[in-house]
């Protein structure tokens, strides 16, 4: 099952496909064994609201199975509807872009909305690409982790955690 929200089935050209799932926020469904829920995924930060505007309604997942639950928010800002899943989720991707998403201290802050217990910075990857992504990744471990429970998983690029 692929599920996109309106308009990427048009951009990836898989809507003639039978295994296509059109999504939009708020909805909730399970793909076997995975229960789905989508979150809203758009920006609010000043300079930034066109790349990814809320009327798009462009989502993130939260996928439960196996008995853990994870949140992917796809590109987004550090929204209000990230207070929703507070204490829900045991792993959390943030986007640390900091030019189409948030960045380490705007990611650091959505951790701290979602209370995960482990946080993993994305769009910063793989590391070691440059100096600015492999610093994006250390201060946002150093602000997430200086704030609670939360650990941070660093990918390295590899396909496994550092």
């Amino acid at each position: 099952m692929i599920c996109v929200p309106k308009g990427a089935e048009e951009i990836y050209k898989i809507a003639a496909r039978e295994d296509v799932k059109l999504v939009k926020p708020g909805m909730e469904f399970k793909i076997k064994t995975i229960s789905v829920k989508t979150i809203p995924a758009y920006n609010v930060v000043a300079g930034r609201t066109h790349y990814h505007p809320k009327e798009n309604e462009w989502v993130g997942y939260v996928l439960q199975a196996g008995g853990q639950t994870i949140y992917h928010p796809g590109d987004t800002d550090r929204i209000k509807e990230m207070k929703d899943i507070n204490g829900l989720v045991n792993i959390a991707f943030l986007p640390v872009g900091g030019t189409y998403t948030m960045d380490a201290k705007e990611a650091s802050e959505a951790v701290a909305d979602i209370n995960p217990d482990i946080a993993c910075p994305m769009h910063v990857i793989p590391a070691g690409n440059n100096n600015a992504q492999i610093a994006a990744q250390q201060e946002f471990k150093k602000l997430v982790e200086s704030k609670g429970k939360t650990k941070v998983e660093i990918i390295n690029g590899k396909g496994a955690f550092d």
